[in-house]
């Protein structure tokens, strides 16, 4: 197994493991202090959420792959069991914000969002180069 390969399974097994452990978590956590589904809904939502945005801060390539998705299959996982909990109209707002989330942070890591640091960087090498000339 080559480096490539060994840095995408590690990638792979964090993205995997971490809704597993969150939701094994949660649920003893629900347990020992009596929280409704609701509540659990909402607390794993929001671990989701701080776990997909600590894999787009981090600058590690293979803690951002695997946290990101990670984050984005805790939520998907989440869901998943609490989808019949949840109202027509909460199912809606969430599952649309989600999705502008999700689009908001792919032009954000492709640098198509006014003012982000790969535009920017973009922008300025093409200062450079024009001054060469």
């Amino acid at each position: 197994m080559y480096d490539g390969q060994r840095k995408k399974v590690l990638a792979a097994a964090i993205a995997l493991l971490i809704p597993l452990a969150t939701h094994e978590v949660m649920r003893v956590v629900a347990t020992h202090f009596h929280l409704s589904l609701q509540t659990m809904f909402y607390l794993v939502t929001a671990l989701g959420a701080v776990i997909l945005t600590a894999g787009i801060k981090t600058t590690v390539p293979v803690l951002t792959s695997g946290l990101f998705f990670g984050g984005v299959l805790t939520i998907a996982n989440n869901y998943r069991l609490h989808w019949k909990l949840l109202e027509p109209q909460l199912r809606m707002m969430t599952l649309l914000a989600a999705l502008v989330i999700t689009i908001l942070i792919a032009l954000y890591k492709a640098g198509r969002l006014k003012g982000t640091k790969k535009r920017r960087s973009t922008e300025k090498k093409r200062k450079t180069t024009r001054r060469r000339k």
